[in-house]
């Protein structure tokens, strides 16, 4: 057997959890387990699987330091007694449009057009005449109560607390314990590795995993019921919470019509976001991002509960640019927002500026997390000339921009579908996570490479491919396309 986590693998564990949930499909607090949704085959997402198959030797992405057991127990105590004020004083009159949306950043409180869903709820409410409601999920550190304060939006907006309480949590938490326990026990398993998924994914560890989920789903269940909305749209990845908020719209309001956005990329063995797990859990219709995803969807086991349609997207950029023609190129780094990949794409830059003077080369940070608050980068002493740290807008970067290294950030498309030209980083013992497989381009697996890379690149005729891939990916959102009355 070899010693890294293969494709063989991603797709037998994928059919494994696939089994395990259709063998679980009416106990709500086993869909709602994360472990169960193989998302994608990113190694932040699969390194999870890898004792399935007794991977004991490999060299596992380092997780931020502040995701640590004692960490994540210090903040779900804070949150119980700090972040559990709930209310639903301001619906005060039915809406006819819900959206569950995402809360990443706290300037986004002051900002009339959704990270996620754009200038929706001025369509609906213009052309439309509906009354909407916006909720937020909290990704932020300040506690949903600091929020309310902050919220200065046109169209009302609940941020949900991240706490049901302490006594609701105590409950939400022995009642998960138990229901799991019991059905674990109860549970055949039809193959060796079905018993280690069945093992492994109803653990108290990852069925404790499932309460984000299972809590976010009650609050919307109040808040469908209480509001009587008669629409209901949320992202879509294919992460369990989803699945249960679609379950809990439908138990508030049986005849709620589920609307789903595909807004981020799939990459070439992406999963839950493709299968169906029930009619209950599916839903009723998948709206995508552009042409490209919408091709990649719609023959997929999705569509047999879910019909699908393009959307467009709000990060659909319209620029002019051109790679340049002299030898003083500027190269973008676009990292995903995960801290393995920020001390991977980190150490190509420093080694990258080191070695090729005479190019310049630009940091840009996922929004999730900032290179200057990470240990690696304080504890670095590189100045180069031919380095910036971009806090500029994305736009102005692609702009100033003629190559750009990736690895599965959206952020390449834009860039890629305005002719920055998209170079892979590719790594040793791990699948391959290139978002733009679907096209030929350039990748490296060393800094020591670039020169070749480049050359390869004067002689390729792929970039025309490539650009229109992308310029396809994130088409001009049209709200009209919607199937509301």
């Amino acid at each position: 057997m070899s010693d890294a986590f293969n494709t063989k693998n991603f797709k037998e564990i994928c059919e494994t959890c696939d089994r395990v949930l259709s063998k679980s499909i009416e106990i709500k607090e086993v869909v709602a387990i994360p472990y169960l949704h193989v998302l994608r085959e990113h190694p932040f997402w699969v390194e999870n699987y890898y004792p399935i198959f007794n991977y004991k030797n490999i060299k596992h992405p380092i997780k931020n330091r502040r995701n640590t057991i004692l960490k994540k127990i210090f903040l779900f105590a804070k949150e119980i007694f700090t972040d559990s004020n709930f209310s639903l004083d301001d619906l005060k009159e039915d809406i006819d449009f819900v959206t569950l949306s995402h809360l990443t950043n706290i300037k986004q409180l002051t900002d009339e057009n959704d990270e996620y869903f754009g200038a929706l709820n001025l369509f609906l409410n213009d052309t439309r005449n509906m009354k909407t409601l916006t909720v937020l999920i909290n990704h932020t550190d300040y506690s949903s109560r600091e929020i309310k304060d902050k919220i200065s939006k046109k169209f009302l907006t609940i941020v949900l607390p991240k706490s049901l309480g302490l006594l609701n949590e105590c409950k939400l938490i022995f009642k998960q314990i138990f229901i799991t326990q019991v059905h674990k026990r109860r549970i055949k398993p039809e193959s060796f590795i079905e018993e280690r998924i069945i093992d492994h994914s109803l653990s108290i560890r990852n069925a404790l995993g499932a309460l984000s989920a299972l809590r976010i789903g009650k609050l919307m269940k109040l808040i469908i019921g209480k509001s009587r909305a008669k629409y209901f749209f949320t992202t879509f990845e294919g992460h369990s919470r989803e699945r249960i908020v679609f379950l809990s719209a439908r138990e508030a309001n049986s005849n709620i019509k589920c609307f789903a956005y595909q807004h981020s990329i799939i990459s070439q063995y992406q999963h839950a976001i493709k299968r169906s797990i029930g009619k209950f859990y599916d839903p009723d219709k998948i709206y995508t991002c552009g042409n490209s995803t919408f091709e990649m969807l719609k023959n997929k086991s999705i569509n047999n509960n879910s019909t699908i349609d393009v959307l467009g997207s709000p990060k659909h950029l319209s620029l002019d640019k051109k790679v340049k023609s002299d030898i003083e190129f500027t190269f973008l780094f676009l990292p995903e927002g995960i801290y393995s990949e920020y001390k991977l794409f980190y150490k190509f830059f420093t080694e990258c500026s080191n070695k090729y003077k005479k190019y310049k080369f630009i940091w840009r940070s996922h929004p999730l997390l900032n290179i200057q608050d990470m240990e690696f980068f304080a504890d670095s002493d590189f100045e180069y000339e031919n380095t910036h740290i971009s806090n500029d807008k994305i736009k102005n970067d692609i702009i100033n921009s003629d190559f750009a290294f990736y690895r599965a950030s959206t952020a390449i498309i834009p860039a890629s579908a305005a002719g920055v030209a998209p170079i892979y980083i590719k790594t040793d013992n791990q699948l391959d996570i290139d978002i733009l497989f679907p096209v030929k381009h350039l990748s490296i697996h060393n800094p020591l490479d670039l020169e070749s890379v480049l050359d390869s690149y004067k002689h390729s005729n792929n970039s025309k491919d490539t650009m229109k891939f992308c310029q396809k990916y994130f088409t001009p959102i049209d709200f009209s396309r919607l199937s509301i009355s």
